[in-house]
């Protein structure tokens, strides 16, 4: 048989594999909705197992985010929150699916929805996502198929998030956002000076100053309330997650100098011998290693213990337990760190990349325990 009389598949013909898995995805929604019929949903045991969920910290720290949008910031309730009150409020199916992508033309059809099973409510949104993303006011494309599922992941999660909050009933929603400051703002019975020591010394790790955090606030740390440190937990996860950077948080603004301090400073110069001043630290140097390095680990998906593990080792400080964030580091150190996660991606892309770094660490961190021994 010729090249040419081989019947190749193509995009628009469906192999009997995807024709059984659209049978059975009829037959489940059939049956979903069936079994809502005949078990409809408690509302007050729904309510109080989102206030139960609401409770806990580790939901409360990620059910806002606060970032910088269109020159302003924008706040609100998370997708991590709206899949926490979906589960709930139960009988409600929801989900995100690729419908197709478009390789030459670079996007990705894209479809969010969530479907109320009682009461038949549905919201659903069909959207394109473009494979690239903005960097530095210009659009990069996309560099492998890794980054174009996170980036369709992204962009589907914030659809999921709205489509989910449209079925949802106003009350249920208000009540959970509610719960979860409460939960922000009661910081585990801890008293409001110690977390405000901690915020503070959390935010220093982030290259953001008591300062800042005053300026932001209006008040001097002593004056801080249950409500003023749990929007600074907001910005601090948001910040510590790379969804908005130092500058964009908490943007400094020149202090005023008065007519005293400009004829003080002209004698003082008068009087002594100017001497030429030391060349000083490229500004915000070290925040750029702490983005990139986050950025590095979004991407790729690591988790916070592996990322806190891998920053020990690379740096040379393997056993120091102090260092859990990229801020932890010097300038050196993070240096050296990027020095080797670069190499890394020139010679390995996508789960080849993850795997390659964490037979890295495992290597690096043996040898250190040869060495003590």
């Amino acid at each position: 048989m010729s090249v040419q009389e081989i019947a190749l598949p193509h995009a628009g013909r469906a192999g009997q594999a995807t024709q059984i898995e659209q049978s059975r995805a009829i037959a489940e929604v059939y049956a979903a909705a069936e079994m809502a019929r005949r078990f409809p949903r408690n509302v007050e045991a729904a309510r109080a197992a989102m206030l139960e969920a609401c409770k806990h910290k580790e939901l409360a720290d990620r059910a806002f985010f606060d970032m910088p949008r269109a020159g302003g910031r924008v706040h609100g309730a998370s997708v991590h929150l709206a899949r926490e009150l979906a589960r709930c409020w139960g009988n409600l199916s929801w989900g995100v699916a690729e419908l197709s992508r478009d390789d030459a033309g670079g996007q990705s059809e894209m479809l969010a929805y969530a479907w109320d099973l009682e009461t038949n409510a549905r919201a659903s949104m069909i959207f394109i996502v473009p494979h690239a993303r903005d960097k530095g006011g210009r659009v990069e494309k996309l560099p492998d198929l890794q980054a174009i599922y996170e980036n369709n992941a992204n962009a589907g999660a914030r659809r999921l998030r709205e489509c989910v909050f449209a079925v949802l009933p106003q009350w249920f929603i208000e009540q959970a956002k509610a719960s979860c400051v409460a939960t922000l703002e009661a910081g585990n019975g801890e008293s409001v000076a110690k977390r405000a020591a901690d915020a503070i010394a959390g935010f220093a790790r982030l290259q953001v100053t008591e300062e800042d955090l005053v300026a932001r606030i209006g008040r001097p740390a002593a004056q801080w309330t249950d409500r003023d440190l749990g929007q600074l937990r907001v910005a601090f996860t948001s910040l510590r997650n790379g969804e908005t950077t130092r500058e964009e948080a908490f943007p400094r603004q020149a202090a005023a100098v008065t007519t005293t301090e400009i004829t003080a400073q002209a004698t003082a110069a008068q009087a002594t011998t100017p001497t030429p001043p030391a060349p000083a630290a490229e500004p915000g140097v070290l925040r750029k290693q702490v983005d990139e390095i986050l950025a590095f680990a979004r991407d790729h998906q690591l988790d916070e213990a592996f990322v806190a593990t891998t920053l020990r080792v690379l740096s040379g400080r393997p056993g120091d337990e102090t260092v859990t964030h990229p801020g932890d580091l010097t300038r050196a150190e993070a240096d050296a760190v990027l020095g080797e996660l670069r190499a890394l991606a020139e010679q390995h892309q996508g789960n080849e990349l993850v795997m390659a770094l964490d037979a890295l660490v495992a290597a690096r961190a043996e040898q250190t325990q040869d060495g003590a021994r």
